[in-house]
């Protein structure tokens, strides 16, 4: 017999740490003891290792043992095939951790290892034989993946399959966006503006961005809580709100070796929004390296919550810009966005371009441009027509130069427009014909709509 707090106490690890069926069925034999007036003590459920995949780590349980083992930070190796990782031992009732270490998964050496540990901790338990069952489950449940689902098309919604904003049209939800350019181009003030939107209640469509409210963690590789605070305080005045509170850390341990502990800290904090300032510091490698690209990339999809990358440029050998490193940095992201800055030296304003490179969700829209004016103690944000921004805007955007050039000029012929932006008049007749949303002739001039 025992009393009923230590019933309720199994029924409670039951849930935890059993198949629902089982702890299903301990509550209700408690009830059906209390009922009847008695208060037996129940059977512990067989001696059985029960599995939980929590996302981060796998945990294996047994109640006859009072003991749970969990394997997280886990990773294969490419090269040797081992399966590493980190193992902890605690026992259940009470929860007290009693051995924890680095365990190579594969090697022959590590488990013996492991196991004399536990037989001096937890005595009267053949350890070799439980450590290498777990370890073989483990390495046939790592070595899976993702179960294979069968996904059937709806012909009724089409609406409902649309991929779906965030922020729009910058940052799609539960994908990967990502903002490039070259350094100080102003790139992490738009991440901590965009989130600062996102905070606030009842947002709206502020700046012509359609906002969903957000719960942001910004990850921050490269600068000091201070400098954050300070560009946060800043914006916060310059869009005169009420201070916001966003979620910060400051990281040093490569992405993917961190990636457990990031998604504990999401869901601990129910953070559906992630920013990555920035990816060249946060990968820890050779950027060039594709090994250290995909391996970024893997550990981002064990996090499918809304993502925003901030990385640097490079060149390609024809002169294209991209964002820096390997090619699986420009392939992997469904959403890319090219950030240019403009300001003249000594001046406190900057326009800034968002430059439609890459969306694999839907159609590239046109560029976005925004002026950032610094004060004493506040940073002002305003949309700016982005065709007055010749200098930031390639040539595949002429039709927006010409737009800028007839608003200043008033109706051109097609000749002078032609003279002015550097294009022969076959080329200029073409994009004011593919654009006639946005021109028409007068006679023998054209103007603006």
């Amino acid at each position: 017999m025992t009393d009923r707090a230590e019933l309720l106490a199994r029924a409670e690890l039951a849930s935890r740490y059993t198949p629902e069926q089982e702890a299903e069925r301990v509550r209700n034999t408690i009830l059906a003891e209390e009922a009847a007036g008695r208060v037996a003590l129940l059977p512990l459920p067989p001696n059985e290792w029960t599995f939980t995949d929590n996302g981060t780590a796998y945990a294996f349980a047994n109640l006859s043992l009072n003991t749970r083992i969990t394997f997280s930070h886990l990773r294969q190796h490419k090269t040797s095939s081992d399966l590493t990782g980190q193992v902890s031992v605690e026992t259940i009732s009470p929860l007290h951790t009693v051995h924890y270490q680095n365990l190579n998964l594969m090697a022959s050496r590590s488990r013996p290892e492991l196991s004399k540990h536990l037989a001096e901790r937890l005595p009267g338990v053949d350890w070799p034989t439980e450590i290498d069952a777990i370890c073989l489950k483990t390495i046939k449940i790592f070595s899976a993946g993702e179960p294979v689902q069968q996904i059937w098309g709806d012909l009724q919604d089409s609406e409902a399959l649309k991929a779906k904003f965030l922020i729009e049209p910058v940052l799609y939800e539960s994908e990967s966006n990502v903002f490039f350019g070259p350094g100080e181009n102003a790139k992490s003030y738009i991440a901590i503006f965009l989130c600062v939107l996102a905070r606030l209640p009842d947002a709206g469509a502020p700046f012509g961005l359609k906002v969903k409210a957000a719960n942001p963690l910004y990850l921050d590789y490269e600068r000091s809580q201070a400098s954050f605070k300070a560009r946060l305080s800043a914006i916060c005045r310059g869009l005169a709100v009420a201070p916001v509170s966003i979620a910060y850390r400051r990281c040093s341990l490569p992405f993917a070796d961190d990636i457990d502990r990031l998604i504990q800290i999401g869901k601990e904090g129910q953070h559906d929004l992630v920013v990555i300032d920035s990816v060249g510091i946060a990968c820890a490698g050779e950027l060039n390296s594709s090994e250290v690209a995909t391996r970024f990339a893997a550990a981002l999809h064990k996090w499918p919550i809304t993502n925003l990358l901030i990385t640097h440029t490079s060149k390609t050998e024809d002169g294209r810009k991209t964002p820096i490193g390997s090619v699986y940095f420009s392939t992997a992201p469904a959403n890319i966005f090219e950030i240019k800055k403009a300001q003249e030296n000594g001046s406190n304003k900057a326009d800034i371009a968002l430059i439609h490179y890459k969306n694999n969700l839907g159609h590239k829209i046109e560029p976005m441009g925004f002026r950032l004016e610094f004060k004493h103690d506040m940073t002002v944000f305003s949309r700016q027509d982005v065709s007055a921004m010749s200098q930031l805007i390639e040539g595949k955007y002429f039709h927006l130069q010409i737009k800028e050039l007839l608003s200043i000029n008033g109706p051109m012929l097609l000749k002078d427009i032609a003279l002015t932006v550097g294009k022969t008049e076959n080329n200029v007749r073409a994009i004011l014909s593919n654009h006639k949303g946005l021109f028409t002739k007068q006679g023998d001039n054209w103007k603006n709509v």
